[in-house]
């Protein structure tokens, strides 16, 4: 699926009424996106495979969006094929103080030590 229908040029404004939330790109069936849905998670696996083994590179997934927009599900699902143990799932809260200025400054929320961490990348 080509990918240009989501991207939003830098400082373009757009309205969400003007996007339509049942797009589905050129698949025409559920069976069609299922089909593959399950290639790609295959492809997922066998590259975390190799990531792990050089030991070297690693995958950063970002999904933003609001409470309820169905994050926890695409994680399920996107997910389902790679191995729990080689994944960390964090929920990011926005960054304070001086870290905003990042196009990506993203705040772990603290742990149980207390500890907070921020992201800039």
């Amino acid at each position: 699926m080509k990918h240009t229908h989501f991207i939003v040029p830098p400082g373009a404004t757009i309205r969400l009424k003007n996007y339509d939330p049942g797009f589905t790109g050129s698949y025409k069936t559920k069976e069609e996106a299922s089909a593959k849905l399950r290639q790609d998670i295959k492809r997922l696996a066998k590259y975390q495979d190799v990531l792990y083994a050089q030991n070297t590179y690693a995958l950063l997934v970002i999904l933003q969006a609001m409470d309820t927009a169905g994050k926890d599900g695409t994680i399920r699902h996107v997910m389902s094929g790679v191995n729990p143990q080689g994944t960390q799932v964090h929920s990011f809260k926005a960054a304070v103080g001086g870290r905003t200025e990042s196009r990506f400054s993203l705040a772990k929320p603290e742990s149980s030590t207390g500890a907070r961490r921020d992201w800039n990348f």
